[in-house]
């Protein structure tokens, strides 16, 4: 048996977890037992007892680099323009520097205000 990256994505394997009772998901403090005794042969212990890592979207990567510009457009040509919503000083100086620094949190508020940005287009919703 070979473990291939992605196998945990599939749905028919998502629904039999799902069938399976909490009671036996956990063993004591150990989390994921059935994964973990599933795969011991196939995996090295090191990977089996390693702290759990996040998944983590590289948000502000993507704002820096190939979103920067969209990013900048949605930004100052919708929310910030005319409406009051939002200190435009503020948001195109002090958040995108923090942003452009890759200082922690502005790459989850600027990915906010341009997913409400594109949901306002969406739906043709207008602050006045």
């Amino acid at each position: 048996m070979r473990i291939y990256e992605g196998v945990y994505l599939d749905h028919h394997l998502l629904e039999f977890t799902a069938t399976i009772p909490s009671h036996l998901k956990l063993h004591g403090p150990i989390s994921k037992f059935i994964l973990k005794e599933v795969t011991k042969e196939f995996l090295p212990e090191e990977i089996l007892r390693r702290p759990k890592h996040p998944f983590e979207v590289p948000i502000g990567k993507w704002l820096r680099g190939s979103l920067r510009d969209l990013t900048l457009y949605l930004i100052s040509d919708g929310m910030l323009q005319n409406n009051g919503l939002l200190n435009e000083e503020y948001v195109l100086g002090e958040m995108w520097h923090g942003l452009e620094e890759d200082r922690p949190g502005y790459a989850w508020q600027f990915w906010s205000l341009v997913n409400l940005e594109l949901w306002a287009r969406q739906f043709s919703v207008r602050v006045a």
